[in-house]
């Protein structure tokens, strides 16, 4: 899937949730990744009506989820989102790239919750942020997580 000069504007949550600008779903809350190669370019999105008492918020501004690639992004701008500019998760090994990406005035300039294995963010720049780059590692949320939880002993056994 390939999505090149493309401006989003003002794309809102509802009581639906959603929120989201521009969107690469692979599987989205299934814990699993069912998409693989993904390509955008010049790409930009923006909210000029964000109000944190609002329930109808602009979320993240570019989203790839449960895809394990190859993913590019690159030549895109992201503002004013109430959580993230680019989101890159929820893939045990994303093989994505953002380049040349610019963000700011958001919560985080780039959210790569979950995102493990082969993950480069180069030529870019994230300024006016809360955080320029967040990267995490979760068992209960945005799954699949990357890493394996280790087995845990019956209690009173060693493990």
């Amino acid at each position: 899937m390939t999505i090149q000069n493309l401006t989003v504007c003002n794309f809102l949550s509802g009581q639906r949730g959603s929120g989201n600008q521009i969107w690469w779903n692979g599987g989205y809350d299934t814990g699993q990744v069912h998409m693989h190669n993904y390509h955008g370019s010049y790409l930009s999105a923006t909210t000029t009506c964000f109000q944190k008492s609002d329930p109808a918020q602009a979320a993240y501004g570019v989203f790839a989820a449960n895809a394990s690639g190859p993913g590019l992004i690159d030549h895109s701008y992201a503002s004013n989102m109430n959580d993230s500019g680019f989101y890159v998760g929820a893939c045990p090994d994303c093989n994505a790239t953002l380049d040349h990406v610019h963000a700011e005035n958001n919560p985080l300039g780039v959210s790569a919750s979950n995102a493990s294995g082969h993950l480069v963010i180069r030529n870019s720049e994230f300024d006016r942020n809360g955080t320029g780059i967040a990267a995490n590692s979760e068992a209960n949320g945005d799954l699949p997580a990357p890493q394996t939880a280790p087995a845990r002993a019956a209690p009173g056994r060693a493990g």
